[in-house]
Formats: C-alpha cells, sequence, structure tokens
C-alpha cells in the first residue's frame, strides 16, 4: 500500500515540475496588434482566461500599441496600458480591474468594507464566486456621485474551483497551503451537476458517497469508510447543523467545503471522515433578482427567486432574501417530496472596523416515498436480493415524514487593524420531524414474505451555540506567521417520541397489501404522543436529552521561510450530557441516566514549497466523539477518538487555472464502544480498537482553458474491522464502502462564434462492489451512472440548461440499513430529465 501510494505522489510531483517549467518557457499571451483599447482587452482576455474589469469612459477613444512577445500576463497588460494613463490592479486571482490610479486605498486583503462615500463598481457573478471574493473585487469612485457609467466584464469566469477556504482552519488560507485535504464546491457547481441538495453535492469529492437511508427522509454521507455523523459533520457558516430536518436546499448555498479527515482542533466534537461546512448565501451591493423554473419528466417543478441589494442611500445595508418551492417526483408512482424554503440575509457594514452578517432559513418539507425492498433468505441460508422491478414500485417498504427546519446565524467582525480581527458568531437551529415506516423484523423467505410492524416516531431538537475567534498575522524572525484563538460553546434539547408496534402481519414484497393497513400512507398525526399511545396501545420510548459542550482551541501557523509553513495546535473539549427516559410499559420515570468527560485534542502540519505552486504536506489530526456507555461494573468509557496521519501534495498549473490534489491517509478509530457479548441483551459496552481506514485520493479541478471546466477524482478506501466482540467481523470490510470511486463531471462553453453562449458536459460516477453488511453476508454490485447537460447562456441575463440524470438506465442498489436482520435496499430512480430556466 505504502509502495503504491509513494509512487502515485512521486508521479504527481513530477508532473506538476513538468507543468510548471513548461508554463514558465511560454508566453502567456500572443502578440495583439495596435488597435482601439476596448478591441484589445477583449482578445486579452481571451487569450489570458481572465476576466478584465473596466468603465467604458476610461478606455473610449484610446488607442493601444499592441503587445510585443510577452512572457505573462502582466507584461502583455503593461504593454497594453503603456502610454494610455491607465494601469491594472489585480483584485483577485482571477480578475484583473482597468483604472486611471492605485494609489486608492486597497482593501481587496484586510477584508474591510469600503467607506460609504464610495460605490461598487464591479459586475459580480452572483452565482459562482464565493463571498470572500466579491469582496475582493471591488472598485471605487473617488466622488459621492453615484455612478451611472457602464461596466464592462469580459473574459470567462471560474465556475468549478474556488481556490481559498477557512474550513480547515478558520483561516482564510489559500487550499495550496492547508495541510489537508478538502474540495470546495462552488453554487454553479452545485447547479451544473443537477444536485438537489449539499448531500448529493458532497459526494462529488473523492472518498465521499451519498446512501439513502431507511427513514426514508434522509440522504446518509459516507466520507473515507465512515458514516458522517448527524450531529458532528455538518455545519452551516462553521456552526452545528443536525441534519435532522432533511438537506439543505443548494438554493440557498453559496458554496461547500468537504474537509476529510478528523477536525476537532475546529469544531469540538468531529467526525473521523469528513465535515460538511455550507456557506450561505449573503446579500449584496448591487441591486439584482435572478430566478429560476424548472421541471422534469416524472412532474418534478422547482421555482425559485432571489433578490438582493442595498437598503439605504449610503450603501452600508445590504438585503437577501430567497424563496424557494421545490416539488420532486420519481418515476416510481408513490414517491414524491414537496418542500419550501424561505432564506432572508441582512448584512450591516457599522463602520470601516466593523460588519454585521444576519443569516437564516426556514425550510418543511413533506415526502411519501417508497425507500427499499427487503433483502431475502434462502433454505440455506445464502443472503439474496430478490428481482424487483424498478419500476413496478411494488416492494414492501414505504415512509411518510414531515420536516421543518429553523436556522439563524449571526456574525460579528472587528477589525483591529489590518492583521488583527475578531470574529464573534451564534446561531441557533431548530428542527422537528414526525415520520411513519413499517419495518421488517426479519428478512423475506425465497416467495418474498416477510413479518412487518408499524412503527411511528417524532424527534423535536432544539440546538444552541456560540464561537468567540481571535485571527491576527504577525511578523517575527524576519518571517510572516498567524495565530488563532477560539472558545466555543453548544447547548442541545432534543426530545424523542416512539410508538411501536401495530402488527402487520406478513407481507410479500411483490404485492404488499396489508388488510386494513393505508397503503397511500398520508396520515401524520397531529399530536404524536396522544395518538401512538391510543394507536399502538403501548408507548414504547420517550427520551429527553440535554447536552451541553465547551471547547477551547489555539491554531499557529509560522512560516521561517518562504518555502516552509508549519502548523501545530492544541484543543480541549468537554462534554456532559443527560438521558432522562420514560416508558409507559413500565409506567414509571426512570432516573436520569449522565455522563460527563473531556478530551485534549491535537493538530499537527508541515507544507513544503516544492516550486512555485507546487506544494507537498504531512499532517495529523485526531477527532473526538462522546458517546455515553458504561460497563457491567457501572463505569463510563473513555470517549472514542479518530487519528489520522496524512501525506499529500497540491499544485496548480496551466496559469494556476487547474488545480491537482493527491493524498494518502490512515485512519485509527479506537475506544469504539460495542455490546458487551456477555450481557447480548443488556446496555452494557466494552472498549475496543476497532477499525483501520487507510486510503489514496487524487482530484483534479479547474478550468484548464478558457470555457472547459472540470472536476474529477480516484479514490481508493481500504477499511478492515480489526477487533469487534463478534469473531465473525474480524477482518470483514465495513458496511456501505466501496473500495474504488472514479468521478469525472466537465462542461465546455463556446465562448464565441455561432456556438457562442451554448455549452455541453456530462458525468461518469463509478463506484466499486461494497458489503451491504459487516460480515460479508451480502455484496452489493458495482455501478456506473452517467449523467449529460446542454445548457445556453446566450441570451441576455437568461439561462436555459437540460440535465439528464442516469441515462443508460443503470439500476443502481443501494443499502439502507447496514445490519442483517430486515435488510433494506432499493433501487434508485432511473432516468430523470430536469429542465431548468433561469432568469
Amino acid at each position: 500500500m505504502i509502495r503504491r501510494v509513494t509512487f502515485h505522489l512521486s508521479a504527481l510531483i513530477a508532473l506538476g515540475f513538468f507543468s510548471i517549467v513548461s508554463a514558465a518557457d511560454e508566453t502567456t499571451s500572443e502578440d495583439i496588434a495596435p488597435q482601439p483599447l476596448n478591441a484589445a482587452l477583449r482578445e486579452f482576455a481571451d487569450q489570458s482566461g481572465l476576466q478584465v474589469v473596466y468603465r467604458t469612459e476610461l478606455a473610449t477613444g484610446i488607442e493601444t500599441r499592441g503587445t510585443d512577445s510577452p512572457e505573462s500576463d502582466d507584461e502583455a497588460l503593461d504593454q497594453l496600458l503603456a502610454s494610455t494613463g491607465l494601469e491594472f490592479r489585480f483584485v483577485n486571482d482571477r480578475t484583473v480591474a482597468i483604472q486611471t490610479s492605485v494609489e486608492e486605498a486597497d482593501y481587496s486583503n484586510s477584508g474591510k468594507h469600503r467607506p460609504a462615500s464610495t460605490r461598487l463598481l464591479m459586475a459580480q457573478n452572483r452565482t459562482s464566486a464565493p463571498q470572500s471574493q466579491r469582496n475582493q473585487s471591488q472598485m471605487t469612485d473617488d466622488s459621492d456621485d453615484r455612478v451611472t457609467d457602464e461596466i464592462v466584464v469580459v473574459g470567462s469566469k471560474r465556475k468549478f474551483a474556488p481556490t481559498d477556504s477557512s474550513a480547515a482552519t478558520k483561516m482564510a488560507l489559500d487550499v495550496l497551503e492547508t495541510p489537508q485535504s478538502l474540495t470546495v464546491v462552488s453554487s454553479e457547481l452545485l447547479g451544473i451537476i443537477g444536485a438537489n441538495n449539499f448531500n448529493e453535492a458532497a459526494a462529488i469529492a473523492p472518498g465521499v458517497m451519498n446512501e439513502e437511508n431507511s427513514i426514508a427522509l434522509f440522504i446518509d454521507t459516507v466520507a473515507r469508510g465512515f458514516l458522517v455523523d448527524w450531529w458532528n459533520g455538518n455545519k452551516i457558516e462553521g456552526m452545528p447543523f443536525q441534519n435532522g430536518g432533511g438537506p439543505v436546499d443548494f438554493g440557498v448555498v453559496e458554496r461547500m467545503d468537504i474537509v476529510r479527515g478528523p477536525a476537532s482542533i475546529i469544531y469540538g466534537q468531529s467526525d473521523y471522515g469528513a465535515t460538511l461546512n455550507i456557506n450561505l448565501k449573503k446579500p449584496e451591493v448591487d441591486r439584482a433578482f435572478s430566478g429560476e423554473i424548472g421541471g422534469s419528466t416524472d412532474g418534478s417543478r422547482r421555482v425559485l427567486a432571489d433578490v438582493t441589494g442595498a437598503l439605504n442611500e449610503s450603501d452600508s445595508l445590504l438585503g437577501r432574501l430567497i424563496v424557494i418551492d421545490d416539488q420532486v417526483r420519481t418515476s416510481q408512482d408513490y414517491s414524491f417530496s414537496d418542500t419550501s424554503t424561505v432564506a432572508p440575509g441582512i448584512t450591516w457594514h457599522i463602520s470601516d472596523e466593523t460588519s454585521v452578517e444576519l443569516s437564516s432559513f426556514h425550510s418543511r418539507r413533506d415526502m411519501r416515498r417508497h425507500y427499499g425492498f427487503v433483502a431475502g433468505q434462502d433454505a440455506l441460508g445464502n443472503i439474496f436480493l430478490p428481482d424487483v422491478s424498478d419500476r413496478a414500485f411494488v416492494g414492501a417498504n414505504w415512509g411518510v415524514s414531515a420536516a421543518s427546519m429553523d436556522f439563524v446565524v449571526a456574525e460579528l467582525t472587528h477589525h483591529f487593524s489590518d492583521d488583527w480581527s475578531i470574529v464573534a458568531k451564534a446561531s441557533d437551529h431548530h428542527s422537528q420531524l414526525t415520520w411513519r415506516e413499517p419495518f421488517a423484523i426479519a428478512l423475506a423467505d425465497e416467495n418474498g414474505d416477510a413479518p412487518f410492524l408499524d412503527f411511528w416516531s417524532n424527534q423535536d431538537s432544539y440546538d444552541t451555540a456560540a464561537d468567540l475567534t481571535l485571527l491576527g498575522d504577525f511578523d517575527w524572525l524576519g518571517g510572516s506567521h498567524s495565530l488563532m484563538l477560539s472558545g466555543t460553546f453548544r447547548t442541545n434539547e432534543s426530545n424523542y417520541f416512539s410508538a411501536c408496534c401495530g402488527d402487520l402481519g406478513v407481507i410479500n414484497i411483490y404485492d404488499p397489501d396489508p388488510t386494513g393497513y393505508d397503503t397511500t400512507y398520508t396520515n401524520l398525526p397531529d399530536d404524536p404522543e396522544d395518538q401512538w399511545q391510543d394507536y399502538t396501545g403501548t408507548f414504547s420510548y420517550d427520551e429527553a436529552v440535554n447536552a451541553d459542550e465547551w471547547s477551547v482551541s489555539a491554531l499557529l501557523l509560522l512560516r521561517p521561510t518562504d518555502r516552509i509553513t508549519v502548523m501545530t495546535g492544541i484543543g480541549v473539549v468537554d462534554f456532559e450530557k443527560t438521558n432522562t427516559f420514560f416508558t409507559d410499559t413500565s409506567v414509571s420515570h426512570q432516573t436520569p441516566a449522565s455522563y460527563k468527560n473531556d478530551h485534549t485534542t491535537f493538530r499537527a502540519g508541515l507544507v513544503y514549497g516544492v516550486r512555485e505552486n507546487t506544494n507537498v504536506y504531512l499532517s495529523y489530526s485526531d477527532g473526538v466523539s462522546f458517546k455515553p456507555a458504561q460497563t457491567f461494573s457501572g463505569a463510563s468509557l473513555e470517549p472514542e477518538t479518530g487519528e489520522q496521519w496524512e501525506v499529500g501534495a497540491k499544485l496548480r498549473v496551466l496559469d494556476d487555472n487547474l488545480t491537482i490534489s493527491a493524498a494518502a491517509f490512515r485512519i485509527d478509530r479506537m475506544n469504539v464502544a460495542t455490546n458487551d457479548p456477555d450481557f447480548p441483551n443488556q446496555p452494557f459496552s466494552v472498549p475496543i480498537d476497532g477499525q483501520r481506514h487507510e486510503g489514496f485520493e487524487i482530484e483534479m479541478i479547474g478550468e484548464p482553458i478558457p470555457g472547459w471546466n472540470i472536476i474529477a477524482s480516484y479514490s481508493n478506501v481500504d477499511v478492515e474491522i480489526t477487533e469487534a466482540p463478534d469473531p465473525g467481523m474480524v477482518g470483514q470490510q465495513t458496511a456501505n464502502t466501496p473500495r474504488d470511486m472514479v468521478k469525472l463531471y466537465t462542461t465546455y462553453e463556446f465562448l464565441d462564434g455561432r456556438a457562442g453562449g451554448f455549452s455541453v458536459g456530462g458525468g461518469v460516477f463509478y463506484v466499486s462492489d461494497r458489503e451491504a453488511d459487516n460480515f460479508g453476508s451480502l455484496t452489493l454490485p458495482s455501478y456506473t451512472r452517467i449523467d449529460l447537460r446542454l445548457a445556453y447562456e446566450g441570451f441576455e441575463n437568461i439561462g436555459l440548461a437540460l440535465n439528464a440524470i442516469n441515462i443508460t438506465d443503470e439500476k443502481i442498489v443501494s443499502s439502507t440499513t447496514g445490519f442483517l436482520d430486515g435488510l433494506d435496499y432499493q433501487y434508485l430512480p432511473s432516468i430523470n430529465f430536469r429542465v431548468t430556466f433561469d432568469y
């Protein structure tokens, strides 16, 4: 394994050397003939792939001498603007501004809001550039008068690859300087690939896949062989977000950062496989409206309206409102979800140094869905998947659910100076979920008969959090260094109710028709606790949970030389939880079960710059997950931990337009609480060091040439159960962990000519076979999904796109439980066409 990884990394670094040397030997721009400056700047934008921003009055009536064998974009611009009285300034790595002087204050790296006497002139890409880039892309007028000149933006747009991220460190680091694997997905990429929510979008990253969940509402995300924890693995604006009310609509998402590996130094409790951090769309200065109308051949429809702009004359108060109505229908008759989302946001620039952002959304989702068949077992004990048509939609398992989410986050940012700032955040998240489903209590027999019970449940969760972070840059011993100090607090109050079990008798999965059972499945109780009691005759489970978590951390980046970055960090996480149980069967109040523990977490990394824009790195990080459990003697188990070692390389080639990264990793999961085999039916646990995850990932993302965008990856994950109470699990691959995944999505946009405005593209996704449980009793087949996309953006402010998903009608089998008894599986929806119209 290590030999193979070393070979791949060596080849990758060699590729980086070759690409950079080749780029240095070539001119980045061809000669441009003497001509009017407006035309010359457009020609330069076409050649370089850069966006060029300027006011028409600046270039009107000016002739340029052109260029003569320039060796770089900077030299080409110097030659074009020679003797014109104009100068250029890069406001980010893909945008250059043409202006009369560069003497005005440069706010591009300070993050400050410009004074109220100025006006934002740059035409912004509302759907692709992250907020940090939009703030950096400002160009101002020196007067108080409102600007009326036309703003010209020429050149292509980077659609797939934002280059900075704070999700792994809380510092706005370049992806190349971050010693950890991460993928940044822009909002434009979310729409291009046809994702309906952030879980589906996460699957574009290497080592990440989605699995349908048996509750018929969720989409589980599996990263590096770990099921991303709903409590620890999902974040919005870096704040806790329980995915208990269903996925977040991608229409409110500006970007998503997928940080792979544990990250407890940043987030306290951490998932070991990945952290999914969403940034919501923020208000913008320019007043604008955008909309979207979508539909599909199976009856789905989608309407989105997005309005933003300044709310006062000084442009210090900005607002945004997004409204979405999304109705999803599949090719199966009994599956639908109706989701409505409202997302208001406000940004207030109190002064040059201080600003406040308020982002929020409310969503309501109603779903009725068939979510799987029951695996069968023959007379010899072999597990098999009955041959059921994916379109017949007569599987045994179906469910109805209703979910609502309210999330709000407030952020206060204050700059003490150009180098030091403080960020204070507070968030509140309320989710409620009610569902009803039948479930199999055993595998089906050879005829497809399985015993079924009816189950009703409800969960109600309130999650409040606060975070205070100090960020700063300082000079020491000739180097420029960075510091992050952070403290967080989180409190959660949750209530779970469930009723079980209405006996449905034996159901045949080929023809489910239980007597007296509502197969249309549209009714949910208004008062779950009372009605479930009447329905079932027993109230089996009622639990109240109160949990508090505190954490403090420090992260230091030292840059002793231009080539070396050293990262070191330490944090302490303290967790306390109380569970109170109520049961109707005993008509008693059980004594609350309390749990309290803490853990010290570490982070270290070394980044070495082999050449410009080519880095190699080595890093260590750990994660902690507090899972209250007790031994037979009554002692509490120590918290579960995961430790990761990762080595990798990151580079940019082709004038920094294409980013390539590769990483090899090993994660050891330790102190896992497992049922005590000596007491199989009792709530007692024993600790085991149960799993080792090893793998290799490589990813390529960017715009190699103007108009061509690509994201491609390969991942290999080897997960072995090294210790378990049941000897049959030792040596097995964990459930839902494919060893190999290949992903490619690419689009090409014709920038000129008769085809100008058209773009074509598509994706290929390969997932190897994988085990359905931890015993190796059933292997789910591999699959290859092929998608296509055709779009036209030639109309002014209007776009039209057609997405065809799974055009080969591949039968995709997905395991929904991962355990043996009552194992569910399903065939995911087949060919799906979606037409999108946006303005």
